[in-house]
This record gives structure tokens, sequence and C-alpha cells, in this order.
């Protein structure tokens, strides 16, 4: 034990002989008459004494009030016993923030014990001491630098999150020596519960505060669809961690909640199972839950699985065979060429010349399509020059269209439902629009009598039609990990977009996209055009593998080797001195009210 005000000592030499000198001196007596001092001769023995003083006598309250002065000036003094806490002028605390940490250990989890860990060096450092927090996440961040500010680094702290992936500690322990560099004899400590902890790292902490113990944790490890004669056939593993026997369910639901099938598992020590669900409807994702009896961790008890395969949208290709038009449309794996007549508006159609309309949304090469054919000018010209984009649509996005030679363009009376796109020598070159609830590109003149097709841009340029023609085709899903950046494609015509799961709201769509930062959570996140009644892309955020095993991995650390005298931490306990003082205080008041 040490004190940190010893002086207070002094105050006993005059506190103690005060309090004695009160019960020693005799009281000063005023005259009275009275009847009888039959009960008095006491009183006149102690009043005829000549010394001033009065024989020593024990009382209860005299000890209580010696009592209170002995604590009162201990408390003073400022009591402290030895602390764990930092052990140089300058720390480095590197604290664990990945998905891990978010394990319960009771009712705390592993990141808010952590918090209290570096709380308590906080508490205990000496004035002086200056201390720098790292954050290890996915990239090491620095949160605030050789600060001797209590109030400072608890609000630091206070603010600090943690992230669901897994964390870089290598790279944060390696930050975290480039900055001893610059602050000499630093001690760094690692607080961590060492799952994310590689076995042989590049650089090693010189102390570590372990969090956490070994605890039963069960996760949805993978799973993976397939498709089996029309029906859906999912395959998911649940991984055991932990040496305990275990009860799990695991379930399968589709997006409206609505349970579609379930399994019931015993899981023995360390183990993994596949679970087979079979004659699943059809869905575009499927939600997998899991219910164990033991369990640590809850973020990865549930996964989305998405299909994975792509569904084929035919392309029925129509009038005069052009092998450009069939090379570029079978480059793409969501589009099939075909010669049959399409049986639903699934597809799109592809006419080369002739002047009839398809019955589904299509792609015209035409010069004498029959509505849109200027009757007063039948004349096709033969032009060259640079191609005007003369509305701004998705059709021509980002595209550097330059010259354009064309033998036969015809002239079009482009009709109130359609918008010209692109133009040459102020004569309409594409016309694109919504006809009797069909989509319909128009370019009026023969392929094979222009230089389209030897343009460089001519494959992404037929691919962009065929998604204004097939808005399905931008339908699609992907996997994705938080705080990350994503940039979706939205359908044609779509300004705006709902967002539903784990981030809400509106976004606004600017050229035919739309950018969103993903939050820190897992889940699924649907993206659905406003007034449309289906979602049009589905981004899943799953939690990381690895950081469900809970098992206690052996830190290693390197010992600081100190040239100077090794700092050492105090925990005062004068607080719990004062709350003594205030008990004995009110225990004397009882003594003097009822006179003992």
């Amino acid at each position: 034990m040490q004190v940190l005000q010893p002086y207070s000592f002094l105050l006993l030499a005059y506190l103690l002989p005060a309090i004695l000198l009160l019960y020693l001196l005799k009281r000063r007596y005023q005259d009275r008459v009275i009847s009888s001092n039959l009960l008095w001769q006491r009183l006149f023995e102690d009043l005829e004494a000549n010394r001033p003083w009065k024989k020593f006598q024990h009382h209860l309250l005299l000890w209580l009030q010696l009592l209170v002065a002995i604590l009162l000036v201990f408390a003073l003094s400022r009591p402290s016993l030895p602390a764990d806490t930092i052990r140089t002028s300058s720390a480095i605390i590197v604290i664990d923030i990945s998905g891990s940490m978010l394990a319960k250990e009771g009712k705390q989890t592993r990141l808010e014990i952590a918090r209290q860990k570096v709380r308590s060096f906080i508490d205990h450092k000496d004035s002086d001491q200056q201390i720098t927090l790292i954050a290890a996440g996915r990239v090491p961040r620095l949160l605030i630098s050789q600060s001797d500010q209590e109030s400072e680094l608890m609000n630091v702290l206070d603010q600090l999150q943690p992230e669901l992936g897994s964390s870089d500690l290598d790279a944060a322990l390696s930050f975290a020596h480039a900055l001893t560099t610059a602050t000499n004899q630093s001690e760094i400590l690692l607080v961590s519960d060492g799952a994310s902890l590689s076995k042989q790292p590049a650089s090693l902490p010189h102390r570590s505060i372990q969090i956490g113990s070994a605890k039963p944790n069960v996760a949805i490890g993978a799973s993976s669809l397939e498709e089996n004669e029309g029906k859906q056939e999912l395959f998911v593993r649940v991984d055991q961690y932990g040496k305990v026997k275990n009860q799990v369910a695991v379930s399968v639901h589709d997006l409206q909640g609505n349970l579609l099938a379930t399994q019931s598992l015993t899981m023995e020590n360390e183990t993994s199972q596949e679970v087979h669900f079979s004659q699943l409807p059809d869905q575009p994702v499927y939600q997998l839950d899991i219910r164990p009896i033991y369990d640590a961790l809850a973020q990865d008890n549930r996964r989305y699985q998405m299909k994975t395969f792509q569904k084929k949208y035919p392309v029925h290709m129509l009038g005069s065979p052009s092998i450009f038009l069939q090379k570029v449309f079978s480059l793409s794996d969501q589009l099939e060429l075909s010669t049959n007549p399409l049986t639903s508006n699934e597809g799109f159609s592809v006419v080369n010349g002739g002047n009839q309309w398809a019955n589904q949304p299509a792609l015209y090469f035409s010069t004498q399509l029959q509505g849109l054919a200027n009757s007063k000018s039948s004349i096709h010209t033969a032009v060259s020059g640079q191609i005007e984009n003369t509305t701004p649509h998705m059709i021509g996005e980002g595209l550097n269209f330059g010259e354009l030679s064309v033998a036969n363009l015809s002239p079009v009376r482009v009709p109130d439902w359609a918008d010209v796109i692109l133009q040459i020598e102020g004569k309409p070159l594409l016309v694109a629009g919504e006809y009797q609830g069909k989509r319909v590109v128009l370019f009026p003149f023969d392929l094979e009598k222009s230089d389209l097709a030897l343009k460089p841009y001519f494959p992404v340029l037929m691919m962009q039609i065929a998604h204004w023609l097939v808005p399905e085709l931008d339908a699609g899903a992907k996997e994705s990990v938080p705080d990350e950046t994503v940039e979706v494609k939205v359908p044609p015509a779509t300004n705006e977009i709902q967002l539903s799961g784990f981030m809400q709201g509106k976004r606004r769509v600017i050229q035919g996209k739309v950018k969103i930062r993903l939050p820190e959570a897992v889940g699924l996140l649907k993206m659905t055009a406003v007034g449309a009644k289906h979602p049009f892309y589905f981004i899943r955020v799953g939690f990381p593998e690895n950081e469900s095993n809970l098992n206690l991995q052996k830190i290693t650390t390197t010992p600081l080797v100190l040239h100077d005298q090794t700092l050492q931490g105090k925990q005062e306990f004068w607080w719990w001195l004062t709350w003594l003082v205030i008990i004995v205080v009110t225990w004397e008041w009882v003594v003097f009210k009822r006179g003992y």
C-alpha cells in the first residue's frame, strides 16, 4: 500500500488531543438552588477536587469520535494499492473490434469487457502518462494519439463500435510498432480474444489482455442451391464449435417469413453436419435460420441463399440472317438465340428487315416498318457524318459514337410515344419508345448497308438495347461485406429506388445507377424500384466464417526491456474510507440520541 498525501497524518497530532481534551476537562456549572443534595454526592466530590480535569472514563462516543478522526485523516492521505496499468511513460493500446468480440460472456459482450479493461488502465494511470488507442478492424485506425487527458480517452473509448468482420491484428500491431519510433520506450498492449491473430504474426505485443473464455457456438458455415426438375435443392452446412453436445433446429423461410422446411440436428463436439432440403418452391432468396440450445454468438445464426444460376432470356431472330447480330447476342450468358416464336414476353425479338411488328419487345433494322415509315418521302438517302446524341437515354449512355456511314437511311415519322435517341445530319438514326405495352427500338436502315457493325461500340450498344428491352436482365444479386460501397445498375425509366432490409429509405438514381455505402450490419438488402411490387436486386452481407470460432488462441508476447524504472499503477480507495466515515458518524449519532 502507498500513501499519496503522507503529510495529512499531521492532522492527527491536532485532532486526537483535541478530542481527548474535551473529555478530560471539567465542566463549569452554574449555581442553582435545589431542595436536596442526597443524589448529588458524586458531583460534589468532583467539584471539590483541586485539579481542573477529571479522571479518564471509557465513553463509547469518545471511541467513535476518535475512529472518525483517524478514518477521515486516512482518507485525506489518499491511500492506494498497486494496480495493473501501463508501466511506461507512454503506452499504445490495440483494441480488437472484430466480429468475435460480439460473443456473449455472461450478460456482456467481449468488446464491452475490453472497454472496461482499458478504462481501468486510464483510471489508474499517472497524470503525466500518455496513451495512444488503436482500433484493430479490417483496417487499423488511430483513434487518439499520445493523450494524457482522461476525459478525451474515455470519450473515444465510449464511441468505439464493433466491426462485423475479421480484424487484421497483424497490421494493427505492425502499425503500433511503427508508432513507437516516435515515442521511445512505449509499451504495446493488445486487448483481444486472439481469434483474428495469425499463428506467426510479424509483430508481437509487449503485453496482452485476453478477453473471454472458450464458449460453445453454432454457425451456418456454408450453403448452396441447385435446380432439379424445376424444384430447388438447398444444401446447408452447420458448424459446431465448442466441447458440448448441442441440439440445433434448422429452418428455411421465404422473404415473407413463411416456413418452407425445417429439420433438427444433434451435434457432437467440434463437428459439422450437412442438411439437405429438397422440393423447395422457387424463390429468389431463401432465409436460413438455426436455433441452437448453447450458442454465444447470434450474428452467425442467419444466412441468405440467393439463386446463383441465371435465367436465360430467349432472343427470337426474324428476317434476314445477320452474322453480326447473332454473334453479339450470343456473347451474353443471359441471352439464348432462338428461331422459334416466343410464347411469352420474357425475351425479345430482333427483326432484320420487313415491315411487320413483332408480338414482343423488339429491335428493328427496317426501312419500311408499318406506321413509322414516312409515306410522304420514301426516298432512301445515303448519309455520312457525326452521330448526335439528342435525347439522354440508357441506350446511348457512356458511348462515344463518332462518325457513321449509312447507304440507305429511311425517313421516319416519329410518333408521340417514341423519342429520337440518335440522329445524323438532322435525320433520325435511332428511335425508341413503348408502343401498346411493348418496348420498341428502330434503326431505319439496313445493317448490312452501313458500317455500324464494324464500330467498336457496336456490341455495347446492342447489349444496352437488350437491357432496355428486357429490364429483368438488370435484376440480380451479389455478396458483399460491411462498410463497402456498391454501385448497382437499375432498370430503365427508374428515377428512385426503395431500400428494405438492414437499410431503409429511398435513393435517387443518377445516370441509371445508384451508389450505396453499406453499414456495419449483416443480412439482406433489397432494392425495389419505387412503384414496383418486387425487388430487382439483392445484396447479401454475411458474417465471416472464421469469426464464428470462439475458442481462445494463445497470444504470444515479447516483454519490453525497460531502461528506466518501471512505473507502477495505483488504485486509490479513499472513497471507500469516506463511506466508512459516514457510517461511523451515523452510528455515533444513534449512540448520542439514545444516551449510551
